[in-house]
């Protein structure tokens, strides 16, 4: 008998965002102009997030990202690596980019991230 098994690859639980709530602003390592790019996250965990950008960040690419959360007066600023980008032919309009966290700007960000995310007012995501 066959089964359909699905094992979840992550380290952490992922919780839900609410995008247009919930601002990012990235600047890119490699980038000569130090552009700013900013858009919205729709899912984090305490070892990433998901993000959407105007424009596409291929994976392997470094950058730092604030994410804002409004409602809950929260900043968070970390840096990581994009370890996916989506493709616009599977997702056209915006580019939704998987960001891993490499380290945080401070001691400080990681513990209110963990405390944020223990704190019950988020649903988990699928």
């Amino acid at each position: 008998m066959a089964t359909n098994c699905t094992f979840n690859r992550r380290r952490h639980e992922r919780f839900q965002l609410m995008p247009m709530y919930t601002t990012v602003t990235a600047h890119l390592h490699q980038a000569e102009d130090n552009a700013e790019l900013a858009g919205h996250a729709y899912d984090i965990s305490e070892s990433g997030v998901r993000i959407e950008l105007d424009d596409a960040v291929a994976p392997g690419h470094d950058l730092d990202v604030q994410i804002t959360v409004p409602a809950d007066s929260l900043d968070i600023t970390a840096s990581g690596s994009v370890i996916r980008c989506y493709e616009s032919d599977d997702d056209p309009g915006p580019r939704r980019i998987a960001v891993e966290f490499k380290h945080f700007a401070s001691d400080d960000d990681r513990k209110r991230l963990i405390h944020w995310l223990a704190s019950g007012h988020l649903q988990r995501a699928a």
